[in-house]
Protein backbone atom coordinates (compact mmCIF):
# COMPACT_ATOMS: atom_id res chain seq x y z
CA UNK A 1 0.00 0.00 0.00
CA UNK A 2 1.15 3.52 -0.59
CA UNK A 3 0.92 6.59 1.54
CA UNK A 4 -2.52 7.37 3.02
CA UNK A 5 -3.88 4.13 1.67
CA UNK A 6 -3.08 4.90 -1.98
CA UNK A 7 -1.94 1.96 -4.01
CA UNK A 8 1.60 2.24 -5.33
CA UNK A 9 1.69 1.89 -9.15
CA UNK A 10 2.96 -1.42 -10.30
CA UNK A 11 6.18 -1.77 -12.23
CA UNK A 12 4.21 -2.50 -15.40
CA UNK A 13 2.11 0.65 -14.91
CA UNK A 14 5.24 2.75 -14.28
CA UNK A 15 6.75 1.47 -17.54
CA UNK A 16 3.51 2.39 -19.34
CA UNK A 17 3.61 5.91 -17.87
CA UNK A 18 7.24 6.19 -18.88
CA UNK A 19 6.33 5.28 -22.45
CA UNK A 20 3.55 7.89 -22.49
CA UNK A 21 5.94 10.51 -21.13
CA UNK A 22 8.50 9.59 -23.77
CA UNK A 23 5.84 9.90 -26.43
CA UNK A 24 4.91 13.29 -25.00
CA UNK A 25 8.53 14.48 -25.15
CA UNK A 26 8.77 13.32 -28.75
CA UNK A 27 5.57 15.20 -29.55
CA UNK A 28 7.05 18.38 -28.10
CA UNK A 29 10.23 17.84 -30.08
CA UNK A 30 8.27 17.14 -33.25
CA UNK A 31 6.21 20.30 -32.72
CA UNK A 32 9.40 22.32 -32.22
CA UNK A 33 10.90 20.91 -35.41
CA UNK A 34 7.68 21.59 -37.33
CA UNK A 35 7.58 25.14 -35.96
CA UNK A 36 11.16 25.71 -37.03
CA UNK A 37 10.44 24.34 -40.50
CA UNK A 38 7.42 26.63 -40.80
CA UNK A 39 9.56 29.58 -39.71
CA UNK A 40 12.22 28.70 -42.27
CA UNK A 41 9.55 28.31 -44.94
CA UNK A 42 8.06 31.70 -44.04
CA UNK A 43 11.52 33.27 -44.12
CA UNK A 44 12.17 31.64 -47.47
CA UNK A 45 8.85 32.92 -48.81
CA UNK A 46 9.62 36.38 -47.45
CA UNK A 47 13.04 36.30 -49.11
CA UNK A 48 11.43 35.19 -52.38
CA UNK A 49 8.84 37.97 -52.13
CA UNK A 50 11.58 40.51 -51.48
CA UNK A 51 13.55 39.18 -54.45
CA UNK A 52 10.49 39.47 -56.71
CA UNK A 53 9.82 43.01 -55.46
CA UNK A 54 13.47 43.96 -55.99
CA UNK A 55 13.37 42.49 -59.50
CA UNK A 56 10.22 44.48 -60.32
CA UNK A 57 11.75 47.68 -58.96
CA UNK A 58 14.93 47.06 -60.96
CA UNK A 59 12.93 46.48 -64.15
CA UNK A 60 10.91 49.64 -63.50
CA UNK A 61 14.11 51.67 -63.08
CA UNK A 62 15.64 50.14 -66.21
CA UNK A 63 12.46 50.88 -68.17
CA UNK A 64 12.47 54.47 -66.95
CA UNK A 65 16.12 54.86 -67.95
CA UNK A 66 15.36 53.34 -71.34
CA UNK A 67 12.47 55.76 -71.86
CA UNK A 68 14.67 58.68 -70.78
CA UNK A 69 17.41 57.55 -73.18
CA UNK A 70 14.90 57.29 -76.04
CA UNK A 71 13.55 60.75 -75.24
CA UNK A 72 17.09 62.16 -75.17
CA UNK A 73 17.95 60.45 -78.46
CA UNK A 74 14.76 61.86 -80.00
CA UNK A 75 15.64 65.34 -78.78
CA UNK A 76 19.20 64.99 -80.10
CA UNK A 77 17.90 63.89 -83.50
CA UNK A 78 15.80 67.06 -83.65
CA UNK A 79 18.63 69.50 -82.94
CA UNK A 80 20.43 70.91 -86.02
CA UNK A 81 23.96 69.55 -85.98
CA UNK A 82 25.39 69.13 -89.50
CA UNK A 83 26.36 71.31 -92.45
CA UNK A 84 23.42 71.40 -94.89
CA UNK A 85 25.87 71.43 -97.82
CA UNK A 86 28.90 69.17 -97.47
CA UNK A 87 32.09 71.17 -97.08
CA UNK A 88 30.44 74.54 -97.71
CA UNK A 89 32.19 77.56 -96.19
CA UNK A 90 30.39 80.40 -94.44
CA UNK A 91 30.53 83.39 -96.78
CA UNK A 92 27.87 85.51 -95.09
CA UNK A 93 27.70 85.89 -91.32
CA UNK A 94 24.87 86.07 -88.78
CA UNK A 95 25.43 89.78 -88.24
CA UNK A 96 24.59 93.33 -89.21
CA UNK A 97 25.74 94.12 -92.74
CA UNK A 98 25.42 96.79 -95.40
CA UNK A 99 25.87 94.66 -98.52
CA UNK A 100 24.15 93.27 -100.50
CA UNK A 101 21.39 94.71 -98.32
CA UNK A 102 21.40 96.85 -95.18
CA UNK A 103 20.24 95.27 -91.94
CA UNK A 104 20.79 92.32 -89.67
CA UNK A 105 21.37 89.10 -91.61
CA UNK A 106 19.39 86.49 -89.65
CA UNK A 107 21.17 83.42 -90.99
CA UNK A 108 24.42 82.41 -92.64
CA UNK A 109 25.21 82.19 -96.34
CA UNK A 110 27.03 79.04 -97.37
CA UNK A 111 29.11 79.18 -100.53
CA UNK A 112 28.07 76.37 -102.87
CA UNK A 113 27.75 75.60 -106.55
CA UNK A 114 24.47 75.63 -108.41
CA UNK A 115 22.71 72.26 -108.09
CA UNK A 116 24.62 70.97 -105.05
CA UNK A 117 22.62 68.82 -102.65
CA UNK A 118 21.02 70.46 -99.62
CA UNK A 119 20.42 68.16 -96.64
CA UNK A 120 18.15 68.42 -93.61
CA UNK A 121 20.31 69.25 -90.61
CA UNK A 122 18.01 67.44 -88.16
CA UNK A 123 14.99 65.15 -88.14
CA UNK A 124 11.62 66.83 -88.42
CA UNK A 125 8.53 67.61 -90.47
CA UNK A 126 8.43 69.91 -93.49
CA UNK A 127 6.35 72.95 -92.50
CA UNK A 128 6.59 74.88 -95.78
CA UNK A 129 8.15 74.17 -99.17
CA UNK A 130 7.42 76.98 -101.61
CA UNK A 131 8.37 80.40 -102.90
CA UNK A 132 8.83 82.97 -100.11
CA UNK A 133 9.53 86.46 -101.46
CA UNK A 134 13.19 87.48 -101.26
CA UNK A 135 14.10 84.00 -100.00
CA UNK A 136 13.02 82.55 -103.34
CA UNK A 137 12.38 78.83 -103.19
CA UNK A 138 12.51 77.97 -99.48
CA UNK A 139 12.04 74.94 -97.23
CA UNK A 140 11.12 75.30 -93.54
CA UNK A 141 11.50 72.21 -91.35
CA UNK A 142 9.93 71.94 -87.90
CA UNK A 143 12.19 69.82 -85.66
CA UNK A 144 10.16 70.08 -82.47
CA UNK A 145 11.31 71.53 -79.13
CA UNK A 146 11.11 75.01 -80.68
CA UNK A 147 13.65 74.40 -83.47
CA UNK A 148 13.03 75.29 -87.13
CA UNK A 149 15.55 75.45 -89.96
CA UNK A 150 15.18 77.42 -93.18
CA UNK A 151 16.90 76.66 -96.48
CA UNK A 152 16.54 79.44 -99.07
CA UNK A 153 17.40 80.52 -102.65
CA UNK A 154 16.93 76.91 -103.79
CA UNK A 155 16.86 75.89 -107.43
CA UNK A 156 14.72 72.83 -106.73
CA UNK A 157 12.68 71.50 -103.81
CA UNK A 158 12.44 67.73 -103.35
CA UNK A 159 10.12 67.52 -100.32
CA UNK A 160 6.54 68.53 -99.62
CA UNK A 161 4.61 69.93 -96.68
CA UNK A 162 4.03 67.24 -94.05
CA UNK A 163 6.92 65.04 -95.16
CA UNK A 164 8.96 63.49 -92.36
CA UNK A 165 12.69 63.85 -92.90
CA UNK A 166 15.72 62.47 -91.11
CA UNK A 167 19.03 64.13 -90.40
CA UNK A 168 21.18 64.17 -93.53
CA UNK A 169 18.32 63.49 -95.94
CA UNK A 170 18.53 65.37 -99.28
CA UNK A 171 15.70 67.91 -99.47
CA UNK A 172 16.65 70.35 -102.25
CA UNK A 173 19.31 71.73 -104.57
CA UNK A 174 21.35 74.92 -104.21
CA UNK A 175 20.22 77.80 -106.43
CA UNK A 176 19.97 81.57 -106.68
CA UNK A 177 16.24 82.27 -106.58
CA UNK A 178 14.71 85.31 -104.91
CA UNK A 179 16.93 88.21 -103.86
CA UNK A 180 20.32 86.65 -104.51
CA UNK A 181 23.56 87.74 -106.17
CA UNK A 182 24.66 84.22 -107.10
CA UNK A 183 24.35 80.53 -106.19
CA UNK A 184 24.56 79.93 -102.45
CA UNK A 185 22.44 78.60 -99.59
CA UNK A 186 20.88 80.90 -97.04
CA UNK A 187 20.64 78.75 -93.91
CA UNK A 188 18.70 79.96 -90.89
CA UNK A 189 18.03 78.39 -87.48
CA UNK A 190 15.02 79.52 -85.46
CA UNK A 191 14.48 78.72 -81.78
CA UNK A 192 11.04 79.50 -80.36
CA UNK A 193 10.44 81.92 -83.22
CA UNK A 194 13.71 83.82 -82.81
CA UNK A 195 16.65 83.54 -85.23
CA UNK A 196 19.87 82.29 -83.59
CA UNK A 197 23.40 82.00 -84.95
CA UNK A 198 23.51 78.81 -87.07
CA UNK A 199 27.31 78.60 -87.21
CA UNK A 200 27.79 76.78 -83.85
CA UNK A 201 25.35 74.12 -85.12
CA UNK A 202 27.24 73.32 -88.33
CA UNK A 203 29.66 70.85 -86.72
CA UNK A 204 27.53 69.20 -84.04
CA UNK A 205 25.26 70.09 -81.15
CA UNK A 206 26.82 73.03 -79.25
CA UNK A 207 28.18 72.09 -75.78
CA UNK A 208 25.86 74.54 -74.02
CA UNK A 209 22.86 72.91 -75.68
CA UNK A 210 24.10 69.44 -74.73
CA UNK A 211 24.60 70.52 -71.12
CA UNK A 212 21.00 71.73 -70.94
CA UNK A 213 19.51 68.43 -72.11
CA UNK A 214 17.75 66.32 -69.45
Amino acid sequence: MGIHGLKTPSRQHRQKLSRVQTKGDFGVQAFAVEHKLNALSAASNATLAEAILLQRMTMRILNMRHIEALARDRMMAGIPSIDPVDGAAVVGCFCYRVSPDVGFHQGVDLGASYGETVRATAAGTVATADWDGGFGQKVDIDHGNGYHTWYAHLSRIDVGVGDRVVKGQPIALVGSTGFSTGPHLHYQVMLNGTPIDPEPYLAGVPPKVLAALP
